[in-house]
């Protein structure tokens, strides 16, 4: 009974560890992105970004809501929570050269802003190397 239950183990972690990752297109990689951005969710954001092309925008968020926070945590939980109800609507997806361009909108209480995005691959996943607004 034993020797099951070890085997049973086993192939349990086996089959976990086993699967291939999840293979994200660059459209559910900004949408995850902002997702986190606007809830505050700054760990899950940088995993969805290039490592040295967005340092000092993750960096700039931190600062903001660490300086929010300071003052009043209430309104930085109230805005988060308000942001987290935000709709990204993809426009458009072209490629040049190495890279994917998409862009989308960014639906939110406040209004709607323009944004783009230039993705490219890091270690075979899709990653952010820089946002720009376009309005």
């Amino acid at each position: 009974m034993r020797n099951i239950l070890l085997i049973l183990t086993l192939f349990a972690a086996v089959s976990c560890f086993s699967g291939k990752k999840e293979d994200r297109g660059p459209e559910a990689v900004v949408t995850a992105f902002n997702k986190a951005i606007l809830s505050g969710d700054l760990n899950a954001a940088g995993a969805l970004c290039d490592s040295a092309g967005m340092c000092d925008y993750l960096q700039t968020c931190s600062k903001a809501l660490h300086l929010v926070d300071a003052e009043d945590s209430a309104l930085v939980n109230l805005t988060s929570s308000i942001l987290s109800e935000s709709e990204i609507r993809i426009i458009s997806t072209t490629r040049q050269e190495k890279e994917l361009c998409v862009i989308y909108v960014l639906e939110t209480l406040a209004g709607n802003k323009q944004k783009k995005a230039m993705l490219g691959k890091e270690e075979g996943e899709w990653k952010i190397l820089k946002l720009t607004d376009m309005n």
